[in-house]
């Protein structure tokens, strides 16, 4: 607002309700102010809380638009509130005739349009409104008053429209209502002390005689850099009308010279032309520099410093209200935004936010006072200038219909959708609400066992006497009664009896003494029915047959289909007498033949020989071997890993279930569960270990599971096992289980848990075949330092060799380097090359057959490795081709590739080697 203020001091973040006059005391506009807009956000807050953000009075329902017989878009009078903000159209009008809207135009390309109300406050002077002049005295400037702007506008819309287009979401409505930053600092911060002693620096930070209120305005819209601002110290306030424009002279003509000198105009200033046409509109004027003042009234001004529109009659019409105001920027007519300090004068001095969208019109207000050489102006904990949004001009916005537009040979506008949000009276709010009833069961023929009860009120308020209807609507029965009073608690109640033919019933409570009415205020009808507030009643009645069953937890009902309580009930009357299965009569240690009871302990090295599952039938074998019909499950405590540990802590939270890899079979007594040699390895080895560092405890719960609907009989197939085991309490068996398992039913699973416990011990090693040196090496057992005499075929003594240890290898025997076995070929395997054939070898490595020579009975191998030569050699049929490195972590003299010629013989189309017992190891080690 551009009034001559001294300050505005409201924050509604201080929650003030009133300002308190005193007596004695100087009477400040400000304080006047702050009242007016404490009243005006009170009651705003309060209009927003009770009707929304949007909505009209259904007796006065206003701004609905309509097209006429004539085709012509119009907007309906009476009231629309919008954000809180009261909206009044006193007559009928056109689109294109807004009272505020001046030269208002409908599109013509054919689309869908959504027309809205764009609300925002203006400021209003006796320069606008000369009626707000007392002419009994004389005519001076006193108060201005702000006025309500509420233009209908509208946006194109690129999206198809939806059922409900009215909530659908659009990309232009998003970009129109979306908050925008639009923010500024400032600050008057006294200067530093200068290192010339003969320069006395001034102590304020604000160095003017006289106490201002600045006012920085965005002139050009555009983001920071782009955007430009002129400035006021006097709010803008200094504004006269135009009383003739003379483009011969390049004069203005203006209505008074102003109270005083302060106030008046003078050569070298900076002006705005502007009108109420680019006022409502939001463009701003034109600035120009005057080059001459003549009495007062006659401003000369030079024409090539405009900025903006040519300053003549026709750009600013009598009937457009032209006036002219003072800035007082001086360098230039409009200065550029800057995330840089702008010095405005006096010591004060702005700058604009990186990035921000500025729209011309978008204001600040500074406060500045000669008594304390200060600028009111927020700062953070640093003492640093806070960087305010904008103080206006802020618009409120509201959808009121989508329409579409035709560009037929008229022209024709339809509408598709009324947007408004109609209200009624708060008096005249009645309600019908449920109380109880609804969802009742009854045996068929009987009454429910509670009432149907409604309630009718306005508001909290009971309404006693009201008529209500009780009907049924869809199935049979009857009801105590069919219109009930109210009683003085707003209270209506019906009893309800069911039929005994249908499942589902329904009844209905309408209050008669209410009719529903549509946006525009009149009754809904349902042909020729006027359509009463009603609530409906489900009702059903009480039978086995109509509930569901889901049979998931019992295999024998799965298999009969059940899906009804009925059903299931009735299945299992006519269920058989126990069927024959397979049971499982105890686990044992395989290694000591001794019981495994649930929830017992086990050694690592006693599961690691095995498990013994006692049944009293043979299996098929075939149904647990390489089978996931039984297995052991490690649950892992969580987190494990150094990165889950990181994410979620060093603390227990849960376990992870593990199923560990076993080799499963079956004989005459029942079913062997063994461990696989990398698994044994891993838990004698490494977790433990692990469980020690993490302090996680010396055991690990885990569970045996044998799953019966996959395991039979050895000769007999329709045996399942019946693996149901019962827990009982501890040491009332063995086993603490209910053994034999079995409930009767084939098809049960078998669980059993115990605690897998750790115990230290040295390194264990496992046998294989490697070679060395053109020999075939067998290693038959390793020390724990991981060293072994190594044997040839012929018998012949050696030095050390490697020990394998799970899928890594010790380097020359040192458990402390481990190398990741790229390449291992069992006994059985073969491996044929044709003459420059490659094989690739894994981990980037390959061999390649350069010449096989049947006459030497020769074979030329070249070792590779990413395509690179590494190594070659000329190897003889029943020789060994051994790659040594000469240093790896320490370790000399290391094979790290072996492979043994075969054979030699001539193919089809070239000759061929094949080689065996070819072994990799990778040179990326890990010391441990």
């Amino acid at each position: 607002m551009k009034g001559d203020f001294t300050r505005s001091t409201f924050d509604h973040e201080k929650h003030y309700s009133s300002v308190r006059m005193q007596q004695g005391r100087v009477q400040l506009d400000s304080d006047w102010n702050e009242q007016i807009d404490i009243q005006r956000h009170l009651l705003k807050q309060r209009t927003e809380d009770v009707v929304g953000q949007c909505g009209a009075p259904i007796h006065d329902a206003g701004f609905a638009l309509t097209v006429d017989e004539d085709g012509t878009l119009m907007i309906g009078r009476g009231h629309y509130h919008v954000e809180g903000i009261l909206c009044e159209n006193e007559r009928e009008c056109e689109f294109t005739e807004q009272d505020d809207s001046p030269d208002m135009e409908l599109p013509t390309e054919p689309a869908d349009y959504l027309f809205y109300l764009d609300v925002w406050q203006r400021h209003i002077t006796a320069v606008d409104d000369d009626g707000i002049r007392e002419v009994a005295l004389g005519g001076p400037d006193t108060a201005t008053r702000t006025k309500t702007v509420w233009q209908v506008k509208q946006l194109e819309l690129d999206e198809a429209l939806n059922e409900n287009p009215c909530i659908q979401e659009f990309g232009a409505w998003n970009n129109l209502t979306s908050a925008r930053n639009a923010r500024l600092k400032a600050d008057a911060p006294p200067e530093e002390p200068s290192e010339d002693p003969c320069i006395v620096p001034p102590g304020a930070g604000y160095r003017g005689l006289a106490n201002h209120l600045y006012r920085v305005e965005i002139h050009k819209s555009g983001k920071t850099g782009d955007a430009t601002f002129k400035w006021s110290r006097e709010n803008g306030s200094i504004v006269r009308a135009i009383e003739k424009i003379d483009t011969i002279t390049d004069t203005i003509t203006i209505v008074n010279p102003g109270q005083d000198v302060l106030h008046a105009f003078a050569p070298y200033q900076w002006v705005e032309i502007t009108d109420d046409l680019h006022e409502l509109t939001e463009h701003p004027g034109t600035l120009v520099r005057l080059n001459e003042v003549s009495d007062g009234v006659t401003l000369t001004f030079d024409p090539a410093t405009a900025i903006g529109d040519a300053i003549n009659n026709t750009n600013f019409p009598e009937e457009h209200n032209p006036r002219v105001r003072r800035w007082d920027q001086s360098v230039s007519g409009e200065v550029e935004t800057d995330t840089e300090w702008i010095a405005l004068e006096h010591g004060l001095k702005v700058c604009f936010e990186s990035g921000n969208e500025y729209q011309s019109g978008d204001y600040w207000l500074i406060p500045a006072r000669a008594a304390e050489g200060t600028v009111e102006w927020p700062k953070d904990s640093s003492d640093e200038p806070l960087a305010l949004p904008r103080f206006g001009i802020i618009h409120h916005h509201c959808p009121l219909a989508i329409f579409h537009y035709d560009d037929g040979a008229a022209g024709v506008w339809k509408r598709i959708k009324d947007c408004r949000n109609i209200f009624p009276p708060m008096t005249e709010m009645v309600t019908l609400s449920y109380v109880s009833g609804d969802g009742q069961e009854a045996m068929p023929g009987n009454e429910l066992p509670a009432p149907l009860e409604v309630r009718v009120s306005i508001g909290e308020c009971s309404i006693e006497g009201a008529r209500v209807r009780f009907a049924i609507t869809g199935g049979g029965g009857s009801l105590q009664h069919e219109v009930v009073m109210t009683d003085s608690g707003g209270l209506a109640s019906c009893s309800w009896k069911l039929d005994e033919e249908n499942q589902s019933q329904q009844a209905e409570a309408t209050l008669l003494d209410v009719v529903l009415l549509d946006r525009d205020g009149n009754p809904v009808l349902d042909g020729d029915e006027e359509v009463h507030p009603s609530i409906r009643f489900n009702a059903n009645q009480s039978l086995a047959s109509h509930v569901a069953y889901d049979p998931e937890e019992c295999t024998y009902l799965q298999e009969s289909g059940a899906e009804t309580v009925q059903a299931a009930i009735d299945e299992l009357c006519n269920r058989k007498e126990e069927e024959p299965s397979i049971h499982i009569d105890k686990v044992l240690k395989a290694e000591v033949n001794e019981m495994l009871g649930n929830y017992a302990e086990i050694a690592v090295a006693e599961l690691v020989e095995g498990l013994r599952i006692i049944c009293d039938e043979k299996v098929d074998g075939d149904t647990v071997s390489g089978k996931p019909t039984c297995y052991v499950t490690l649950y892992m405590p969580f987190p494990f890993n150094s990165a889950d540990r990181e994410m979620w802590g060093d603390q227990v939270l849960g376990f992870q279930p593990l199923i560990m890899a076993a080799d499963v079979s079956s004989d005459d007594e029942g079913v062997n569960w063994n461990l696989t040699d990398a698994i044994s390895v891993w838990l004698q080895e490494r977790l433990f270990k692990r469980l020690k560092d993490l302090k996680y405890g010396d055991r690990v719960l885990a569970s045996l599971t044998l799953k019966g609907n996959f395991i039979w009989a050895d000769k007999d197939p329709s045996l399942y096992l019946d693996g149901e085991a019962f827990g009982v309490e501890d040491g009332h068996t063995d086993s603490n289980l209910d053994l034999p398992s079995g409930n009767g039913r084939r098809g049960g699973d078998f669980e059993m848990w115990f605690w897998l416990r750790g115990e230290t011990g040295t390194v264990g090693y496992i046998e294989y075949n490697v070679s060395k040196e053109k020999d075939l090496i067998v290693v038959n057992g390793l020390c724990e330092d991981g060293t072994k005499n190594w044997e040839t075929q012929n018998g012949i003594s050696g030095g050390r060799y490697y020990a394998k240890v799970g899928t890594r290898v010790a380097v020359n025997g040192n458990p402390k380097i481990l190398s990741e076995l790229i390449l291992e070929q069992t006994a059985d395997d073969r491996q044929t090359l044709a003459t420059d054939e490659t094989w690739d070898l894994g981990g980037g490595y390959s061999l390649v057959a350069r010449q096989i020579n049947l006459d030497d009975n020769k074979v030329w191998l070249e070792l590779q490795r990413n395509g690179n030569e590494l190594d070659n050699a000329a190897v003889e049929s029943g020789r060994v081709y051994t790659r040594v490195a000469e240093h790896i972590a320490g370790e000399t003299d290391v094979p790290m590739f072996v492979t043994y010629v075969d054979a030699i013989f001539r193919g089809t189309e070239s000759n061929i080697v094949q080689l065996c017992y070819t072994w990799l190891i990778s040179d990326d080690v890990e010391t441990i």
